[in-house]
């Protein structure tokens, strides 16, 4: 094994070409690319290569073009025969059917090349052969076998074991293993792993086999996986891998400023609003998700932004569909495609210009791969996003994104001696032939993955498959005599392995019933593989608790008012690399050694390093400096355990250990079981990457954690942990299925999987009590090593017994680290359930806040108090009028679903009863839907004010007819009929209708709306928005300014705007009035109420007091002014005082006894000379400088004066007097001296004043 450091010139290649084959590819292209100059003249020597290099370096072609050139140097010899030379193996269907289109094409020029040339271009046939494959092209391929023969890692070993094709096969030269770090570290790996070997010892002379892949590591490993064995020895390979750093235009994205400070949903509906823009701003876009539920998500919220032209693709949509998205999106017909997946490999999909990933990828090499998708050929730059939700997502993919730019690629772990596949592969080596075992141990052994297979090993496999021990029910597959050391065919075996042959296993859909044997719905088995006795779930948006499995059959309890311990998501989440984990590990100890400098260097740092912007890397600051004040920052070296105790008492752990998901699995298993020995008492666990946590009912003593476990121990605990677990159930239904001891299809007839689940768990039952039993043996592995990462977590453990790592514990606190938010949550994932994760996170990180500011920072208000005060005002509904009053007290709200900001939690009856006083009600016309980022409720009287707060829109062409039909109220069915279109072109018009308010809902009968159409008076834009603000602080305060411009889908600038002016107005009260990190908004009196508990009078009461003030007429100056405290203008005064004389003004005004002034809030006042001391305690909130001090003092020197004298007698420059007169004007230090004619003069003259201490509070 070596690696290739000579690098070809075009000329060299070319010359090693058949002239025809040089002179196409010469016209073609005008360089090669790095992978072409070292592979292609090593490929032409016909050794083994293993080609790492990035995405668009046009490695296929490297591997084709030697090949290409063969086959047509065999053709001009005349020697080009009916057999397969090539086999070219993809792990997908897709990529299967997209190289073939791809070599077509090239194929196609090179003979056009030779007619116009005169030459006849020999006809170089490639043929795809997979699950899809038609009988009728099996059976051409049979006649005619393809010169080059595209397949997957199953339809090979299939071939190979049909008498006749396999013929076809004996003289293959070469192999391609397309996306090969893809494909070896799967069970899928393993078997083209052996089968590879078999079609070796098939051929009678070695293949030249040759690896793809766009990210490697560990690259020796994966060229020995490709090459395999030769007696004890890799055999020769050359490796490439090229370093060249394709340049990458990678950036993490965080949608708000500060993710620390802002609520989760906000933080959401910003995210799809720049994905939105992100959108609009380029060509074509591919959103990766990490989820199959996460990209229907995605696809339906970016659909209500706007974005008409986006798909779903994802492997639960039927083949046509994924088909059809493809070639659309190929052809440039769509300008945006969300993906789980199902498009992250090389399958050709046109131009993509930006790839975003929403979340981590979970490991750098999976991140490269989706980046790769965009600029997805030779020079072109990839352009990736990474959108980050949360904080742990925010770290990850930060250091995710130096890694990738570094070229750090996450280690891949091949599987070892699978005994459930290797029971697959003797059976079709059985089909064969007969066998020694000798012979069979030395082609095995070959087999990278079976390299230390032990004979006693081989000899359990063939004992089990020859039921040479008596397993109940389970019949022999091959004939095995164990005296003479022979194995071979047995009757009936060719059709059991062509029916049932592959590792994938088959998923399977449960039947959910509940306690009165009631059908609830359906799970996948991933996800109930996860299930523990008691764990509460989501479905239907109902919460149940989990009670067993039998068969296909999940039996639980219904748990209303319980939050579920699982998400809905657990089956699906990608585990995280172990190096990227150590990668964010070593990262925690960089930043706390950050922590020192000052902010903004540590920011720079973070954007300068780590691709993110300004928002994401203040985030990550304010994230870490917070953990540090709470319990420190645990890293490499330092691992914190954390006693949290929750709200039901019971006493939890949280485990700091950021080493990923398998591995915390596997420590958080061994932790559970030896507590649950060592109390007596049900340990729960829940999981993240991050870390783990263990909840019971006792509190833990936390001395018992660090040595309780024990690295040489760990296997054998673990084994005993899982042995009645779900997962361990559901896996060895799996590997019975790979080892044929349960049968997916008998005799041509498909096993159902409720079947194979009672007969998997009857076998099970039966076959745990005996000893080395193979099907046994290997499901406990690949519980332990592939779902786990049992290795990895003794690394752990030997780590923590060396001292290289240490384990600090930290005593009970009811508030968890802001590292543990997360992981205290993750059973409040799903997502019904978000609201109420969102305000849970917003409760721990408020609660975190003030423990942490401690006495910095004085909020007003005890949180609960505010709560109170604020739930007694939105009430609780108890019949129809009471819930149309909620509508108007408490609108907009939702209504028909529970959702965000919905009616059902304050009403009482039940959510039926709701709906139909709701039905009711809007068949009325009491209440209307309004639509403000999503369909919301108000009181009809009060829409005008909602329509109002977004700008009007005019319907489209295509709009006016669905308009004109509306008229009269209609269903959506009813509209198709009359529309003529589908279901899905009158839901688009519809959408598009609501969201410009141009329609409304006026119906709804059994699940099913009905739509009219609606003219209505709009009023101006601000008098519409701060009508609704002040209606929404009126019962959601206190709210920051972007909470408020969230809840009524308003700019944030134009909120912010709008509550200064109604602060300055005297109608809100700004502050930090309960824990939090920004400035936030109540109505006044709401502040007066909480504050003194003083009577607060309703609007009416308010209007009529204003009104008799402002109709009082009085007998003299100075009695208006004790009843008005202070007055603006002397002619208001003159209109309401009896017999006004103007001398005896002048004489109040003369004398001192009348102050005019900036009293309150800067506008200048009159008042009386008594109340000044009252003014000035109230809004003086300014000490003079030194200059103002010079100023002050001329002014007293002087006895007043106008700026201008001032000027003229002072040194300072005018602005700065200006400035300073302005301050000492606005904090009441001087008052404006009587003058004649001072109502209209434009030159005031100053005095200064000294006003006596106030005594009390203002």
């Amino acid at each position: 094994m070596q690696r290739v450091k000579k690098k070809a010139s075009k000329q060299e290649v070319l010359s090693l070409l058949d002239p025809l084959i040089a002179e196409w590819f010469d016209s073609r292209f005008d360089g090669l690319t790095e992978p072409q100059s070292y592979a292609i003249p090593l490929i032409h020597e016909r050794k083994s290569v293993l080609v790492s290099s990035p995405t668009g370096s046009g490695k296929t072609l490297t591997a084709f073009t030697s090949i290409i050139n063969e086959l047509f140097k065999y053709a001009k010899d005349g020697k080009l025969e009916d057999r397969i030379y090539a086999v070219y193996v993809s792990p997908l269907k897709a990529l299967a059917n997209d190289i073939n289109k791809n070599l077509e094409e090239p194929l196609a020029q090179m003979n056009e090349l030779a007619r116009q040339k005169g030459y006849e271009f020999p006809k170089v046939r490639v043929g795809v052969r997979s699950g899809d494959t038609s009988q009728s092209e099996r059976q051409k391929q049979l006649r005619k076998p393809p010169h080059i023969f595209i397949t997957t890692p199953e339809s090979l070993a299939l071939v190979l074991a049909a008498p006749k094709f396999r013929e076809k096969f004996s003289q293959v030269e070469y192999i391609i293993v397309d996306e090969i770090h893809e494909i070896c570290d799967s069970k899928r790996g393993v078997h083209l792993s052996i089968t590879l070997e078999r079609l070796q010892d098939l051929c009678q002379r070695p293949i030249t086999r040759i690896g793809l892949s766009a990210t490697l590591a560990p690259i020796e490993d994966i060229a020995s996986y490709l090459v395999g064995y030769q007696d004890g020895n890799v055999r020769p390979v050359e490796l490439i891998e090229v370093l060249t750093k394709r340049n990458l235009d990678l950036e993490v994205v965080c949608p708000t400023e500060d993710m620390t400070a802002l609520p989760y949903e906000i933080v959401n509906a910003r995210m799809y609003d720049g994905l939105r823009d992100m959108v609009n701003a380029h060509q074509t876009t591919l959103i990766f998700t990490n989820t199959r539920s996460g990209t229907e998500q995605v696809v339906y919220k970016l659909r209500e932004r706007g974005i008409e032209s986006i798909e779903a693709h994802h492997g639960s949509l039927a083949k046509e569909t994924r088909l059809d998205v493809e070639d659309r999106l190929k052809r440039g017909e769509l300008r945006c495609v969300v993906s789980s997946t199902s498009l992250e490999l090389g399958i050709d999909i046109g131009s993509v210009d930006l790839v975003c990933q929403i979340g981590s990828p979970k490991s750098v090499a999976k991140g490269l791969q989706r980046i790769g998708r965009s600029g997805h050929s030779v020079g072109k730059t990839p352009k990736g996003r990474m959108m980050v939700l949360d904080l742990d997502d925010l770290v990850e993919c930060a250091v995710l994104c130096r890694a990738a730019h570094r070229r750090n690629i996450d280690r891949v772990t091949i599987p070892e001696n699978a005994l459930d596949v290797l029971a697959q592969t003797l059976v079709g080596m059985s089909l064969e032939r007969r066998w020694t075992v000798d012979e069979a141990l030395s082609m095995v052994r070959n087999s990278y993955c079976y390299r230390n297979l032990s004979r006693d090993e081989l000899l359990q496999t063939l004992r089990y498959l020859g039921s040479k021990d008596a397993f109940e029910g389970v019949y022999s597959k091959l004939w095995y005599d164990p005296d003479e050391g022979v194995f071979g065919k047995k009757k009936g075996a060719r059709m059991i392995y062509f029916l049932n042959q592959g590792t994938i296993p088959e998923e399977a859909s449960y039947k959910v019933f509940n306690e009165r044997s009631g059908l609830v719905g359906d799970l996948s088995e991933k996800f109930v593989e996860r299930l523990s006795t008691r764990d509460v779930f989501i479905l239907g948006g109902r919460p149940y608790e989990y009670v067993r499995a039998k068969g296909m059959r999940v039996y639980v309890r219904s748990a209303p008012g319980r939050k579920p311990t699982v998400p809905s998501w657990t089956g699906e989440m990608l585990p995280r690399s172990f190096d990227l984990s150590m990668e964010i590990a070593r990262f925690r100890g960089e930043m706390e050694s950050k922590l020192v400098e000052p902010e903004g260097e540590v920011v720079q740092w973070l954007m300068d390093n780590f691709s993110i912007d300004h928002g994401s890397a203040l985030s990550l600051l304010h994230y870490f400096k917070e953990q540090q004040a709470a319990v420190g920052i645990p890293n490499q070296r330092r691992l914190l355990v954390e006693g949290y105790l929750d709200r039901q008492g019971n006493s939890g752990l949280i485990f700091h250990f950021p080493f990923g998901r398998r591995v915390n699995d596997a420590l958080s298993r061994t932790y559970a079981f030896l507590l649950t020995q060592r109390m007596g008492c049900n340990v729960s666990v829940s999981i993240s990457d991050d870390s783990f946590l263990l909840v019971a009912p006792k509190r833990i003593d936390l001395n018992l954690i660090p040595g309780l476990i024990r690295s040489g121990e760990m296997r054998g605990i673990l084994r005993r942990a899982v042995k009645d677990s779900e997962i361990f159930k559901q896996r060895f239904r799996h590997v019975a299925a790979r080892s044929f001891m349960i049968l997916r299809n008998y005799k041509g007839r498909e096993v159902s999987v409720n079947r194979q689940q009672v007969r998997s768990q009857y076998l099970l039952d039966y076959l745990t009590s005996l000893e080395s039993v193979p099907v046994i043996e290997e499901t406990y592995r690949e519980v332990l090593e592939d779902v786990m990462d049992i290795q990895k977590a003794e690394l752990i453990v030997r780590s923590m017994e060396s001292g290289e790592m240490v384990m600090t514990t930290i005593p009970y606190n009811p508030v968890p680290s802001p590292f543990g938010h997360n992981i205290v949550l993750a059973g409040i994932s799903d997502i019904v359930m978000m609201e109420d994760r969102s305000s849970l996170l917003r409760e721990l990180h408020r609660k975190v806040l003030s423990k942490v500011l401690g006495d910095e920072q004085n909020f007003q208000f005890e949180e609960e108090k505010v709560n109170a005060h604020f739930r007694a005002k939105r009430g609780i509904a108890e019949d129809k009028q009471g819930l149309l009053d909620l509508i108007v007290r408490a609108g907009p709200l939702h209504v028909f679903r529970e959702k965000g900001r919905s009616v059902y939690p304050y009403c009482r009856p039940t959510r039926e009863q709701v709906d139909e006083w709701a039905s009711e009600l809007l068949a009325e016309g009491r209440i209307s839907s309004v639509h403000l980022d999503d369909v919301y409720y108000v009181a009809t009287e009060q829409l005008p004010v909602y329509v109002s707060l977004s700008d009007p829109s005019e319907p489209k062409d295509d709009e006016l007819a669905a308009l004109a039909m509306l008229g009269v109220a209609r269903t959506p069915p009813e509209l198709e009929k009359l529309l003529d279109q589908d279901r899905e072109a009158v839901g688009k018009l519809l959408r598009s209708l609501e969201s410009k308010n141009l329609i409304g809902r006026v119906a709804y009968d059994k699940g099913r709306f009905s739509y009219r159409s609606r003219n209505i008076e709009r009023i101006p834009k601000q008098k519409a928005v701060d009508s609704a603000l002040l209606r929404h602080l009126d019962l959601w305060a206190p709210a920051t300014a972007d909470e408020a411009a969230f809840a009524l889908h308003l700019a944030e600038p134009e909120v912010t705007n709008a509550l200064r002016q109604m602060t300055e107005g005297g109608l809100l009260e700004e502050g930090r009035f309960i824990v939090g990190e920004r400035e936030q908004y109540m109505l006044k009196r709401d502040h007066l109420r909480l504050k003194h508990g003083s009577e607060v009078f309703d609007h009416r009461t308010v209007d009529g007091y204003q009104r008799s003030k402002l109709e009082r007429r009085f007998a003299s100056i100075e009695e208006c002014f004790q009843f008005f405290g202070e007055m603006g203008l002397l002619y208001d005064i003159g209109r309401r005082v009896e017999n006004f004389s103007l001398d005896e003004w002048r004489y109040l005004r003369e004398s001192g006894r009348v102050l005019n002034g900036r009293f309150v809030r800067g506008r200048v006042r009159y008042i009386l000379e008594e109340d000044a001391p009252l003014y000035v305690k109230a809004y003086r909130n300014f000490a003079p400088n030194d200059m103002d001090g010079r100023v002050l003092q001329r002014v007293r020197d002087l006895g007043g004066a106008s700026m201008r004298e001032l000027v003229r007698d002072m040194p300072e420059d005018k602005g700065s007097i200006r400035d300073s007169l302005d301050r000492l004007d606005r904090n009441m230090y001087i008052v404006r001296r009587y003058e004649d004619g001072e109502d209209w003069s434009r030159e005031n003259f100053y005095q200064a004043i000294d006003v006596p201490e106030f005594d009390g509070n203002p």
